[in-house]
């Protein structure tokens, strides 16, 4: 699921750089739900070692992509959710003659 949840999160639009970076991380580690279920505690420290930023950093940025309305927190700090479709995501991945990558369609 994460690389359909990644290229939903490559698209996305009006961002700086860094929180399309966390965005991307935060894609990476989705399920089929569109779901991180890291609690945010660990999530940040994660994020924040990937991409060599300070933890605080990180959790403002989370808090600029709520504002975005990208992401919301999970309930009692369990992760985060992708506000993307996950069945869009899910019907992308299944297309079975064609490679969708990143919102472009490519005949096998």
């Amino acid at each position: 699921m994460s690389a359909a949840a990644i290229c939903w999160a490559w698209e996305r639009r009006g961002l700086q750089p860094l929180q399309k970076l966390v965005l991307i991380a935060l894609a990476d580690s989705t399920d089929s739900k569109c779901d991180v279920t890291i609690p945010i505690r660990k999530l940040t420290q994660m994020i924040s070692e990937i991409i060599d930023t300070p933890a605080l950093e990180i959790s403002r940025i989370f808090c600029e992509l709520e504002a975005h309305g990208l992401i919301e927190p999970r309930p009692e700090e369990l992760g985060y959710s992708l506000l993307a479709d996950p069945f869009r995501l899910s019907y992308q991945r299944a297309t079975t003659h064609q490679i969708v990558a990143c919102g472009e369609d490519y005949e096998r």
